[in-house]
């Protein structure tokens, strides 16, 4: 019995997987967020046609207002990892006024669903670092925040009960009690 497939897309030395949501570079991961992604993956299923700015943030951020700003910036971070220099325009062209281009030749192809444990581009192993970067981070806060209530308490001197106010007064009294 044969495996169910999936849509891929290819393109220079990219691999995109939608289903997944990864993008493999010469079969290692390269590491987008999740909004970079969609911005990618509608380039990708668009190719070769202009996408006005106003059609990509509706498919990426609908039903939220977002200033364009946000997908000029998302954009720059895309073709940085995409490896594209500021005069190098092998994947995205910027129509001027407009919107964008994605230029590159994209094959589309069937991958089995299927894929053993430890795979490249198992979603496991991608996640494993942030969880620990995440525990060690929580711990280090924990230590940190125990350090310094301990120093602010060793630092503070005893006092007795009393109030400064109330020392002076019987120093007063004291002086002038009758021996």
């Amino acid at each position: 019995m044969s495996q169910p497939t999936k849509q891929l897309y290819e393109f220079g030395h990219f691999r995109l997987d939608p289903v997944e949501r990864l993008l493999y570079r010469d079969g290692e991961v390269v590491t987008l967020t999740a909004k970079i992604f969609d911005i990618l993956l509608v380039f990708v299923r668009n190719s070769g046609r202009t996408l006005d700015k106003e059609e990509v943030m509706r498919e990426v951020w609908p039903d939220q207002l977002v200033e364009e700003g946000n997908l000029t910036r998302n954009v720059s971070t895309l073709r940085k990892a995409l490896g594209e220099s500021r005069d190098d325009h092998r994947y995205i062209v910027t129509i001027p006024g407009r919107g964008y281009r994605f230029v590159a030749d994209v094959r589309e192809t069937q991958a089995e669903d299927a894929r053993p444990s430890g795979a490249v581009g198992d979603r496991s192993d991608v996640r494993r670092p942030a969880r620990r970067t995440v525990i060690w981070s929580l711990t280090a806060c924990v230590a940190l925040a125990a350090l310094t209530a301990a120093g602010f308490f060793a630092r503070k001197p005893a006092r007795s009960n009393a109030t400064e106010n109330e020392m002076q007064a019987r120093q007063r009294l004291w002086r002038y009690a009758p021996e």
